[in-house]
């Protein structure tokens, strides 16, 4: 149980990282427009 739980935390936060990075690149590219 406890395995799993630790799972799914590292799923949620690499899941929450990946769309920050995506965020980021995606303001970096409007910044770039301008």
């Amino acid at each position: 149980m406890r395995c799993i739980l630790k799972d799914k935390k590292q799923l949620y936060k690499s899941k929450s990282s990946a769309i920050h990075v995506e965020k980021l690149r995606l303001n970096l590219i409007k910044e770039f427009n301008f």
